[in-house]
């Protein structure tokens, strides 16, 4: 998995799984660190292959620590395997998408 971007904008590519959960959650932190308050964050998961539970719950997660500090979210692009990943689960209301 790879993490990358610019300031306000997170770029997600690879295999989000168990596996390399903890060095996403290491690269989402790290992101963190450099969004100042009254920016938003735009997300971009088109690049993402592969998801399971564990990436799921990281971005959910990132994006509730998100909320608590007042910055706003969205995700502008997704690949459609893990749209409908989101779609079948439930969860894709959590995920603000605007694509």
């Amino acid at each position: 998995m790879n993490i990358k971007g610019s300031k306000n904008n997170v770029v997600c590519e690879g295999s989000l799984i168990f596996d390399n959960a903890d060095a996403v959650k290491v690269g989402l932190l790290k992101k963190l660190k450099t969004i100042s308050k009254g920016s938003s964050v735009q997300l971009e998961l088109v690049g993402v292959d592969e998801i399971d539970s564990s990436g799921l719950q990281l971005l959910l997660s990132f994006f509730k620590t998100l909320e608590v500090r007042g910055i706003p979210y969205k995700v502008v692009s997704i690949s459609d395997e893990i749209l409908e990943i989101l779609n079948l689960s439930g969860l894709s209301k959590y995920f603000r998408l605007e694509v």
